[in-house]
């Protein structure tokens, strides 16, 4: 009505203002459109310790249902940022730029973990609804819309968790054992090393039975994974072959037999992977390099160039140096009775040095041919008391046993897990019982 009150020129006029100011409004976006994200931090407010994150106008304006929109789980790969992971939902890449402007958000997406998972709720727009990465096992970060907003909280999991119980027949092996009760695969390299450090794996017979009691962790109601072993039998006959996983108030787990004695070896049975001996321990051996008979007092280890040796027990390095003969040279000391030298060592691991602390299993050197070698490998000479002993006959010693102060609560672990595995065990002979008397009659 008021446009045709005026003139044409009028019109005119006002409608060339529009186009012009329309006109402006697009150069002044093209010009300040690099400085968009710093604009989005600046806008970000933060309350309560949420980052609270406006949406874009046109965004907000728009309503999706929940049934139009996608949700789809994301894993972390390698050398994944936020920005990647974000890519790949199809979503704007301004986003993780204003996500990260909050500590508590940047403290678990600034790095993320791989492996780890992101479940991410997108519009049909390609806009962000929420993401839910999980931080560990106890929390997840959550970023969800609210009122045309994004808020960013921590969530507690509520995690719980439920003893299990397996238990079969050993017909031919302890491995096919394993595999028959349907372990995860971690678990049965745990039970493997519990019966073979245990002394208990040579005893097993075809007939004998397996049980195994176990830890399955819940996370909100929700079967997550399985946990540790706590408790393992091998029934012979009226044997009854026991071992129990036990962790101190330090923090340091082991496995133990009843008696409050530790499965675990002192030591390794050997410093390396060798593909085989060259040459053992003998008092009258002769010598290819002096050619003439010369005591070997130790184990010659043949491997190729480079292989990772290590220490074989927790120690203190005595000494690592060139000498003539043994070429690079290693001594470790373990305790008050043993010791070790690792001879022809191409070179030591970086962090090796006089009066350095290692643990077993660490690498503190690399297999080489230094000094009088013929070929790659490694000369092992093991001392006891000051006296060099075959390495490869040596007896060691079994693991220490549980310190005193930890026996009463170690027993009342002991009982409890036995005791819960009976019961298990007098619940699954009864099905059995109930299944073939019902195949009988049937």
């Amino acid at each position: 009505m008021g446009c045709t009150k005026w003139t044409s020129g009028k019109c005119l006029r006002i409608a060339g203002l529009a186009i012009a100011t329309l006109a402006a409004g697009v150069i002044i976006s093209h010009f300040f459109g690099n400085h968009t994200q710093s604009a989005l931090k600046q806008s970000s407010l933060k309350t309560a310790g949420s980052l609270i994150i406006p949406l874009p106008t046109d965004t907000a304006q728009k309503t999706n249902t929940p049934s139009e929109n996608r949700t789809q789980t994301y894993t972390v790969r390698k050398g994944d940022t936020l920005a990647s992971l974000l890519h790949r939902a199809e979503l704007p890449s301004t986003i993780w730029m204003t996500i990260l402007n909050q500590p508590e958000a940047a403290r678990y997406l600034e790095h993320l973990e791989t492996g780890q998972s992101a479940e991410i709720t997108t519009t049909p727009a390609h806009q962000l609804v929420s993401m839910t990465y999980d931080i560990d096992l106890e929390k997840s970060l959550q970023i969800e819309q609210h009122n045309n907003q994004y808020l960013t909280h921590v969530i507690q999991k509520q995690i719980t968790k439920a003893l299990r119980f397996k238990s079969t027949v050993i017909h031919h092996s302890l491995e096919q054992a394993e595999k028959s009760t349907g372990l995860p695969s971690h678990l049965e390299h745990e039970l493997n090393a519990m019966f073979a450090n245990g002394g208990i794996a040579h005893n097993i017979h075809p007939g004998d039975r397996l049980a195994v009691l176990y830890h399955e962790y819940f996370v909100n109601d929700q079967a997550d994974h399985p946990g540790n072993i706590v408790a393992a039998e091998i029934t012979h006959g009226q044997k009854h072959y026991r071992i129990v996983r036990y962790t101190t108030p330090n923090h340091e787990t082991g496995y133990y037999k009843p008696n409050g004695e530790g499965t675990k070896p002192e030591f390794l049975k050997a410093p390396l992977h060798y593909e085989r001996i060259g040459s053992r321990f003998n008092y009258h051996r002769y010598d290819p390099v002096l050619h003439r008979v010369h005591p070997h007092l130790g184990v010659d280890f043949d491997a190729p160039k480079g292989t990772p040796v290590k220490a074989i027990g927790d120690g203190i390095v005595v000494m690592c140096k060139q000498m003539r003969g043994y070429g690079n040279v290693l001594m470790i000391r373990y305790n008050q009775t043993y010791k070790t030298l690792y001879a022809h060592l191409e070179k030591f691991a970086s962090q090796i040095k006089p009066n350095e602390r290692v643990k077993k299993g660490e690498v503190v050197g690399y297999v080489g041919m230094t000094g009088w070698s013929t070929g790659p490998h490694l000369h092992f000479s093991l001392f006891k008391n000051g006296v060099a002993v075959n390495p490869l006959t040596v007896q060691f010693p079994q693991g220490s046993p549980l310190p005193e102060k930890y026996r009463q609560a170690f027993d009342y672990k002991r009982d409890r897990w036995f005791s819960e595995m009976n019961l298990f065990e007098t619940a699954a002979l009864a099905d059995n019982q109930k299944i073939q008397s019902s195949k009988q009659k049937s």
